[in-house]
């Protein structure tokens, strides 16, 4: 059994349950990047899911589901193109969410 991720060797619960690790086999060749280049990956999307929690954001858990997808592919694809600085990629990523959410109407709490 598997127990939490390790980030920069300390023990990480994710009590969110995903991780970017969960996008990679999705989204990249096999050994595409080197061990020290995934644990930045790891980091930033932890960094950028704990803004989401810190700012008191209320998600569904669909909605939890379908952030983290979308922060993870931001952050693999960024690094994809080179970026592995993990402010970078963390900020790009919350960045690209605010972004993604202006681009949609809001949902209308009325029924």
């Amino acid at each position: 059994m598997q127990g939490p991720p390790r980030s920069f060797g300390v023990v990480i619960p994710h009590p969110w349950g995903v991780s970017v690790r969960k996008f990679l086999p999705d989204h990249l060749d096999p050994g595409v990047f080197a061990p020290d280049a995934v644990s930045t990956l790891i980091a930033a999307f932890d960094g950028a899911w704990q803004s989401i929690i810190a700012s008191g954001a209320r998600l569904s858990g669909q909605q939890s589901e379908l952030t983290r997808e979308l922060l993870a592919k931001y952050i693999i694809e960024q690094a994809r193109e080179g970026e592995l600085d993990e402010r970078r990629l963390r900020d790009g990523a919350l960045l690209h969410l605010a972004q993604s959410n202006l681009r949609r109407p809001p949902t209308s709490s009325r029924a």
